[in-house]
Order: structure tokens, then sequence, then C-alpha cells
């Protein structure tokens, strides 16, 4: 088993994928979910409509 494992590593296409697998989630939670920072401090500023489509 340790020696398909070496084996696969070898390639450099695994290594890469291994690399972005990583990084990806990493880059998520810094970049995406740091937008989320105070965001129930903020809803008094956000505009909120309700559409009613009605009869007809």
């Amino acid at each position: 088993m340790k020696q398909v494992i070496q084996h696969l590593l070898s390639f450099t296409p695994t290594r890469i994928v291994l690399a972005l697998a990583l990084f990806v989630p990493f880059l998520f939670t810094v970049i995406w979910m740091t937008g989320y920072h105070n965001a129930t401090q903020r809803l008094g500023v956000l505009k909120i409509a309700v559409v009613n489509p009605g009869r007809g």
C-alpha cells in the first residue's frame, strides 16, 4: 500500500490536485466567510420588501 501511495505521489497532477484540495477550502474560509463578520450588527441597514402578487 505504501508503494502505491508513493507511486501516485510521483505524478505531478496528483500533487497539484492535493495542493488544490487543501488550498481551496482555506481560500473560501479566509476570503468569503470574512464577509459575514458582524453581519448581525448590520441587519438594520438591510432593505427588505414584501411582494404580494395579488389576485387576478
